[in-house]
């Protein structure tokens, strides 16, 4: 991350004429810098659109009144005593990646992006909430351990965690937050709480699902880590004639599959004009022999009655492997950040994205297979990348009570998501083109699945987002909220009340 000692003095000047001029007994930001041992970044100073910029260009109309970069737990509790003393509204930013923007404001982004600090101590990961997948990864391998993490390397811990954590291992090891043993927590008041099963335990509850941004900014995490082992990767691919096929062997297969076998099935195009078609891909991981996920592959094909077009293993030690899934196989683990703040980083931002999905409990009948590939196939449009993406589930996950933690989904035999990508050029005809395409697919896909949406894909576009998230849990995480945000401090259009 950018650190600006050296433009202090260059933009004192601007920061005192925001903070006199137009903002006339406004927040005394200079106050603030001299409480920090991290940065304050105002509007003016020369690195603020790089600051306050997100992994989805769509949200760069939104100028925040200031960023402050955390460098320790003491400036996230000053941070929010200048919030609250100025009536700011404030919002934490870890990785920035809420499909909803909710990772930023008019206000204040209280940014933890720099408390990332990953070690391992006692066998216990100490996992800082900014650090981002890629790098636990990189430094916990070196002690032949890691953390079940999702898909994407930017993604922070403290968002992924706290909504609860779909990835690779989650069939052998559940969801990330399943693992976790202890937070650090700063309210809104500017207390600080560290909690576990004895301590705050209603709130440690709340913290493994409840979801980001609720009930204060967490700073650190503690984990119960899981072997770093050596993984083979697969991947095979089939015509789009040949999809249905695939979907149905696919969804009664993968589920059920043992826990060492993590699958998504992909219908996916880079270029949804008319007469181009979707590529149907079935790839995932196995923690073991080659040759046993050989053996379950051989049964997959058998059921689809199609021989695949392409068919690929990989067997690699654990980092390597996961630098493979980043999509970082060629690339060093500082350029696998994204480009802009952090120093050679190299993955860009997105113009515009749209992501819808639901949580299935039930095989789907031949008929809504082939009604929601036709959803999928439908409404093209040229330059738009589409996919439907669905995570196979059950193992490890389904094996916790639905109420052990915020995170209820434990019935669910796979998740499927609808999302598009336009990238560079955006119009508004092609948001809408795309939000109807999404909205399309996404209602077609609702009457089979069982009703709950998971809440780290967060759906602006939800109307009962409340039951969709949390379903029955949800009056239990509104107690929590009213009893460690009283005054509702934290909030924003799906928080929970």
């Amino acid at each position: 991350m950018i650190r600006r000692r050296s433009l202090l003095v260059a933009s004192a000047t601007t920061a005192a004429a925001l903070t006199t001029g137009g903002w006339s007994r406004g927040p005394d930001w200079e106050a603030l810098r001299r409480s920090l041992a991290g940065d304050v970044v105002l509007p003016g100073d020369q690195d603020y659109d790089v600051v306050r910029s997100l992994p989805l260009k769509q949200f760069d109309h939104v100028r925040p009144r200031g960023l402050v970069l955390c460098e320790t737990p003491e400036d996230v509790v000053e941070s929010l005593r200048f919030a609250r003393r100025y009536g700011l509204h404030a919002v934490p930013r870890s990785g920035g990646h809420s499909f909803g923007g909710y990772s930023t404001t008019p206000g204040v982004v209280i940014d933890v992006s720099r408390l990332n600090e990953v070690a391992l101590r006692g066998g216990v990961a100490s996992v800082g909430a900014g650090a981002q997948l890629v790098d636990v990864h990189d430094k916990l391998s070196a002690h032949n351990t890691s953390v079940a993490t999702g898909w994407c390397p930017t993604v922070g811990m403290g968002g992924l965690t706290l909504g609860g954590g779909l990835g690779l291992e989650t069939r052998k090891y559940g969801v990330t937050s399943d693992r976790l043993r202890a937070a650090e927590i700063v309210l809104a008041s500017g207390e600080r709480l560290w909690c576990d099963q004895g301590n705050h335990r209603d709130l440690f509850w709340a913290l493994r699902g409840g979801g980001g941004g609720n009930f204060g900014i967490v700073t650190k995490f503690e984990f119960d880590p899981v072997p770093a082992a050596e993984t083979t990767s697969y991947t095979l691919t089939w015509p789009w004639r040949a999809a249905a096929a695939v979907f149905d062997a696919w969804q009664r297969w993968a589920p059920f599959a043992p826990d060492e076998l993590s699958a998504v099935l992909s219908f996916t195009t880079n270029d949804a004009a008319p007469g181009t078609e979707h590529t149907v891909v079935v790839t995932g991981s196995w923690l073991g022999a080659a040759h046993e996920v050989e053996e379950l592959l051989s049964t997959l094909v058998a059921r689809v009655g199609v021989s695949p077009a392409t068919h690929s293993l990989v067997t690699l030690p654990h980092r390597q492997s996961m630098m493979r899934w980043f999509g970082c196989e060629n690339l060093t683990v500082q350029q696998c950040h994204r480009e802009g703040p952090w120093p050679g980083g190299t993955i860009p931002r997105y113009a515009f994205a749209a992501a819808r999905g639901n949580f299935f409990s039930r095989l789907l009948p031949d008929h809504a297979i082939r009604r929601v590939l036709a959803a999928v196939d439908a409404q093209r449009v040229r330059g738009h990348s589409r996919s439907m993406d669905i995570q196979a589930l059950g193992g490890a996950c389904n094996r916790v009570s639905p109420h052990a933690t915020a995170f209820l989904h434990r019935d669910s035999l796979f998740y499927a998501g609808f999302s598009v990508v336009i990238d560079p050029n955006v119009t508004e005809e092609g948001r809408r083109a795309a939000y109807s395409w999404a909205d399309a697919a996404w209602r077609t896909a609702r009457p089979y699945a069982n009703g709950h949406v998971y809440q780290n894909y967060i759906d602006s576009r939800l109307h009962n987002w409340q039951h969709a998230y949390y379903g029955t849990n949800y009056p239990r995480l509104s107690a929590v909220k009213r009893r460690y945000d009283p005054s509702g401090f934290f909030r924003f259009a799906q928080s929970i009340r």
